[in-house]
C-alpha cells in the first residue's frame, strides 16, 4: 500500500502530465468538485471540436463546417481552454499554453484529471486516517479499508505470471521482470463454501473457456482508486479512444506496461484479469463508435485483431493467458497488437495484481 500511495510517486507522474508542482500535493491545492468541473470543461471542448465526426476519418465525412460554424468554435474552444487552465494547475515553462483544440489534446488532459482524481482520493483517505490514533500501521489500516483482499499469489502461479511478462511485442524497447503479485477476492470470494459437494466420478473432460487473463495498464495514481471501485468504464463520451467508450485489455504485456509511465517510475502495477471474450465484433483499424456498432450487430465486445498476434498461453487457475509465440496474421490490418475492448463490467474482473520492474532494453538487446 505504501507503494500505491507514495505521494511523491504521484507528483513525479503528475508532473510529466504537464500539473504545477509549485502548487503543492494535489489534495493542497485541488478538490474532487474542481476536478469534475475539469471533466465538464473538457466535454464542452470536445462538442466544440466536432465529437464523434471530428474523430471518424476524412472518408466517411468529407463535409467542412462553415466560416461562421468554425468561427463560433474557434471562440468557444479558446475560452474553455482559458477556463480549464485556470481551474487545473498546469506547466508549460515558458512555453505559450497550448488551445486545446484536438481530441488527442483532450483526451491527454483527461489522462491528467483521471491520475489527479486517483492521487487526491488516496490521500483523503491517508489524511483521514491521520487523524485518528491507532497502534496500527497506518499502511495496514488502510489496508483494510479496501472492499477485497490481497493475497499473495503461491510459487507456481508467480512462476507463470513471470513466464508471461517476458514476452515483448518487436516494437516495444522495454523489457519486464515479476517483483510480486497478489490475487484480488472480493468478499464473497474470499469466504470457502461450507459444504462443498463431493467430486462427481466418471471420465474427465476438459472444459474449453473462452475467458482468458488480459493485462491492463494504469499509472500508479490510479491504482488504489481501482482496489477501491474496481475497474470503472471511463467516464463521458471520450471520442478520443480508438474503439469506444470501453475498458482496454491487451494480451500483449509490453503494450499495457506502456501505459503505466515506466520512463517516470521504474516499478509499475499492472492489472492481469479474467475477461469473457466470447461473441467480440472483429476489427481491423479504429471505430470511434465501436460500442454503438457492438450494440447494433448484437455482439458482446470488440477484438482489435493486430499484426502481432500471441498463440501460446498457459493455464493459471484454469484461465488461459497468453505466453509467447508472436506471429504475423494474413488479414490486413491497421493495428500492431490486438486489443480487448469491454462495454459491460460484468464481463471482466481483476484477478491479479502484479508489480512489475520495467528496464529500457540495450542497444546490444535489441539488435539480438
Amino acid at each position: 500500500m505504501k507503494c500505491v500511495c507514495d505521494e511523491d510517486v504521484h507528483l513525479g507522474l503528475l508532473k510529466q502530465l504537464k500539473f504545477n508542482e509549485a502548487y503543492g500535493k494535489p489534495i493542497d491545492c485541488l478538490s474532487l468538485s474542481q476536478l469534475k468541473t475539469g471533466y465538464e470543461i473538457l466535454a464542452a471542448l470536445e462538442k466544440s471540436i466536432g465529437g464523434k465526426k471530428a474523430a471518424r476519418s476524412t472518408t466517411r465525412s468529407r463535409s467542412a463546417p462553415s466560416n461562421t460554424t468554425a468561427a463560433t468554435n474557434s471562440a468557444s474552444i479558446f475560452h474553455d481552454t482559458n477556463k480549464y487552465y485556470s481551474l487545473i494547475p498546469h506547466s508549460f515553462g515558458f512555453q505559450v499554453p497550448p488551445k486545446i483544440d484536438s481530441l488527442a489534446k483532450v483526451e491527454a488532459e483527461r489522462e491528467l484529471l483521471d491520475a489527479l482524481k486517483g492521487s487526491i482520493e488516496a490521500s483523503m483517505e491517508m489524511k483521514d486516517l491521520k487523524s485518528t490514533k491507532s497502534d496500527k500501521d497506518i499502511y495496514q489500516r488502510l489496508y483494510e479499508r479496501l472492499p477485497c483482499q490481497l493475497s499473495p499469489v503461491s510459487e507456481d502461479i508467480a512462476e507463470k505470471i513471470g513466464d508471461c511478462l517476458k514476452m515483448r511485442g518487436p516494437t516495444h524497447f522495454i523489457k519486464l521482470s515479476y517483483l510480486d503479485a497478489f490475487e484480488l477476492k472480493n468478499p464473497e470470494e474470499a469466504e470457502p463454501e461450507p459444504n462443498p459437494p463431493p467430486p462427481k466420478r466418471g471420465r474427465k473432460t476438459t472444459k474449453k473457456t473462452t475467458k482468458r487473463l488480459l493485462w491492463h495498464g494504469t499509472r500508479v495514481t490510479n491504482v488504489f482508486s481501482i482496489l477501491m471501485n474496481g475497474l470503472q468504464m471511463p467516464e463521458g463520451d471520450r471520442y478520443g479512444l480508438m474503439f469506444g467508450n470501453g475498458v482496454y485489455f491487451a494480451n500483449v504485456p509490453t503494450k499495457s506496461a506502456n501505459y503505466c509511465c515506466p520512463e517516470v517510475s521504474k516499478r509499475v502495477f499492472m492489472l492481469l484479469c479474467e475477461v469473457e471474450t466470447a461473441n467480440p465484433l472483429v476489427l481491423y483499424g479504429s471505430e470511434v463508435d465501436a460500442d454503438e456498432q457492438v450494440q447494433q450487430k448484437k455482439k458482446l465486445s470488440v477484438y482489435a485483431a493486430g499484426r502481432h498476434t500471441p498463440k501460446e498461453t498457459v493455464d493459471i487457475n484454469g484461465i488461459p493467458a497468453f505466453k509467447c509465440g508472436l506471429e504475423e496474421i494474413e488479414e490486413e490490418t491497421q493495428l500492431l497488437y490486438d486489443e480487448y475492448v469491454m462495454f459491460d463490467q460484468e464481463r471482466f474482473k481483476i484477478k491479479y495484481v502484479v508489480e512489475v520492474k520495467v528496464e529500457k532494453m540495450t542497444a546490444a538487446e535489441m539488435m539480438a
